[in-house]
């Protein structure tokens, strides 16, 4: 049966002109700036990845003066600054409440000379060729030094990554996925996202397990002990800080979308039921998709009016749809239309 949605509409004090459940053509510094102040539940975004990708899209104008697309900086550092800019701003916006999760890549200095092309010839000055820039630990350092609290670096992990043409290196295989918040208390749904446990049923009280006596200074752990009754939580366990997540191409997609289930857990943990989940790089729209059937409120920016149709296009298919998708206890095993896939 499809599900009747109510008409997007203003949502707390965001602003008297936005509106959730839409997708503006804007970039995320101008957009951010129509939020009214603690206005927003949760964010979750990708932002594009310095010198990776020319998406074609019209100039940016920075604070410090410079003047270029988010991605196309003559440095790392300077696309460092104009992110934690733009941040800075989700910082205002987001309620004391609320959670920010950021996806961000590294990229190798020079890898991207042929993309852009004004750039100069290296990343930093200390940074030599075919070194990667630690870009994802500068970001998340800068945004400690500007008043966020980095709660998790989690690694997502991608079983079917790219493959790599490089002979004198590892392929690369996850990426950072980084929760940030700007208050010590927030909302974190913890249960809503626990895993299965994997291991067999626990042995009662009246057959306690074996403890092994060593002479290690280590001392010895206290109880409960992993197979003693309480040891293990009734609703399932915290899926941990390492996400084995595939990518999952779409029709709607371009060519650098996370897949809807790296979106999912941070959803159902980072936002209250009908709180509203901001994506300042909308993209395809992955995030609306997912917040809409989560039961949340989306609202997203996004600089490319060709994307913005895309993204529109694949909410509206969303919406019309019959396929659903949940967690099965929030792990790594989900449920697509009861057919189980690990």
């Amino acid at each position: 049966m499809k599900a009747s949605r109510a008409p997007p509409s203003p949502v707390g004090n965001l602003s008297s002109d936005v509106q959730t459940d839409t997708i503006i053509c804007v970039d995320a510094l101008t957009g951010l700036k129509r939020l009214s102040n603690e206005s927003i539940d949760c964010v979750m975004t990708s932002p594009p990845y310095w010198s990776l990708r020319n998406y074609g899209v019209k100039p940016t104008d920075w604070p410090d003066g410079s003047r270029c697309a988010l991605g196309l900086e003559a440095n790392c550092a300077d696309y460092v600054s104009h992110l934690c800019d733009i941040f800075d701003d989700v910082f205002r916006v987001l309620k004391s409440s609320g959670t920010l999760w950021v996806n961000l890549g590294d990229s190798y200095a020079n890898s991207g000379a042929t993309v852009v092309q004004t750039r100069s010839t290296n990343a930093d000055p200390k940074v030599l060729r075919k070194s990667l820039c630690l870009i994802p630990e500068r970001f998340a350092l800068a945004m400690v030094r500007r008043g966020w609290i980095l709660r998790n670096r989690i690694v997502w992990r991608k079983p079917n990554h790219m493959p790599s043409s490089a002979k004198d290196r590892f392929t690369n295989s996850w990426e950072h996925l980084f929760l940030f918040v700007k208050s010590q208390k927030y909302h974190f749904d913890l249960d809503a996202v626990r895993m299965p446990h994997t291991t067999s049923t626990p042995k009662t009280a009246r057959n306690p397990p074996k403890i092994r006596r060593s002479n290690s200074v280590g001392g010895r752990r206290l109880p409960p002990h992993g197979a003693m009754p309480g040891a293990r939580h009734p609703n399932g366990k915290n899926p941990g800080d390492v996400w084995l997540i595939p990518t999952t191409p779409t029709k709607h997609a371009h060519i650098a979308a996370y897949p809807e289930r790296l979106c999912e857990r941070p959803i159902l943990a980072g936002c209250p039921k009908g709180g509203v989940v901001l994506d300042p790089f909308m993209g395809s729209g992955t995030t609306a998709v997912v917040a809409q059937r989560m039961g949340r409120r989306f609202l997203g920016f996004e600089i490319n009016p060709e994307y913005v149709k895309k993204a529109r296009a694949r909410v509206r298919d969303s919406q019309s749809s019959t396929h659903s998708i949940h967690l099965k206890g929030g792990g790594d095993t989900f449920i697509h239309n009861g057919k189980k896939d690990n």
